[in-house]
């Protein structure tokens, strides 16, 4: 099996498949978890009616409405999904967190090695990425489910941004501005991503011009 994985065309898998089994060994006690009715937990999910009702939290009213101050219709319709499927089972929305957590694992993964082209670096990046405790909150906690969310469509608009820059299609352009308009509606620190593309630009050509500030005017 070893001898497979390292093969050149199956490599990538392997370093995934060690990504993940490490990070599904430390975060699944966290499965085990119940929710936190007293911190956020209660007002999205459990003691949240309308999430709860028959009808539901619809599409409409998620994207026209704040919850608990904030404006993430995504991550709300995310809880009102797991609702429909598992009722209040707390381990299906823990693992959704940790599955989530791993999937971003991977686009660190994806990310840095079409930056670098160096499996390692990108390997030793998503390692480091997959298990710092700094993670821990926003996996174990299941109203930072918006964090999780955020993360997987910024770091997909990162890798499809690259592909655009080193492709020159405008498909690529218009599959990154929709994950950042889903990053947006996850949560709204997203609003960081057109800064971060900027980096990208400099990494790629070490320079900054009037035609990369303009492409970036629709974000």
């Amino acid at each position: 099996m070893i001898v497979l994985f390292a093969n050149k065309k199956y490599s990538n898998l392997f370093w995934l498949a060690i990504i993940a089994i490490f990070t599904i060994g430390i975060y699944f006690q966290s499965l085990n978890n119940q929710f936190l009715s007293d911190w956020d937990d209660g007002i999205y999910i459990t003691n949240n009616v309308d999430l709860q009702s028959s009808k539901g939290i619809t599409v409409k009213e998620a994207f026209t409405s704040f919850s608990n101050g904030h404006y993430h219709p995504l991550t709300t319709l995310s809880y009102r999904a797991e609702y429909n499927l598992f009722g209040l089972s707390a381990k299906a929305f823990h693992t959704t967190n940790l599955l989530l957590h791993i999937i971003n694992s991977f686009l660190v993964f994806a990310f840095v090695w079409l930056l670098s082209k160096q499996q390692l670096t990108a390997f030793v990046t998503a390692l480091l990425f997959a298990i710092h405790p700094m993670h821990v909150e926003t996996v174990a906690w299941i109203s930072d489910r918006k964090d999780l969310l955020c993360t997987l469509f910024f770091l997909g608009a990162l890798c499809t941004y690259f592909i655009y820059k080193r492709d020159n299609k405008s498909k690529w352009y218009i599959i990154t501005f929709l994950f950042f308009l889903l990053a947006l509606f996850s949560k709204a620190m997203a609003v960081t991503l057109p800064i971060v593309f900027l980096a990208v630009d400099y990494f790629l050509s070490g320079k900054f011009s009037k035609k990369m500030i303009l492409e970036k005017a629709p974000f």
